[in-house]
């Protein structure tokens, strides 16, 4: 229900929206929800066990640039 929350104060669907985290679980799970999801995976953690995965991984911030391209 959190992630609704964004797609309802912005009257977006959830496709509409990028999502960035460094948690695994949170970039999981959102893409779950339907958001587009970009995963900071900094500590090169383990993919998690949900059945969707993020469009992307980045390690570090500085590849952020690449993705906005």
């Amino acid at each position: 229900s959190v992630y609704a929350l964004a797609t309802t104060h912005f009257g977006v669907a959830p496709h509409q929206v990028c999502f960035l985290s460094s948690n695994g679980w949170d970039a999981y799970s959102a893409k779950a929800f339907g958001f587009r999801v970009l995963w900071c995976n900094r500590f090169g953690q383990a993919p998690e066990r949900i059945p969707h995965t993020p469009d992307g991984e980045i390690a570090d911030l500085s590849a952020l640039t690449q993705w906005l391209a």
